[in-house]
């Protein structure tokens, strides 16, 4: 089994339509409720610099295969 087919079979995602999220026509379970006056930024604040990319718990192992696949989350 692969590490997809793993995941997948946690009982966690026993309900995800995955053609619907590959479609992105997956209705979310819940939506927060942001004002034209709130500020993303204010929700989400991210590290982009370098250092703090550097910085995260990803392998160096790993980041090839996580850039083979950069492109299928494009517009996520």
């Amino acid at each position: 089994m692969n590490d997809i087919d793993e995941i997948m079979a946690h009982p966690y995602f026993a309900t995800l339509n995955v053609e619907e999220l590959k479609k992105k026509t997956l209705t979310p379970p819940y939506l927060p409720e942001i004002s034209a006056k709130d500020h993303i930024g204010t929700y989400f604040k991210m590290k982009t610099d370098q250092k703090s990319v550097s910085d995260t718990m990803i392998p160096n192992t790993k980041v090839k295969q996580i850039k083979k696949y950069d492109k299928a989350f494009k517009e996520f």
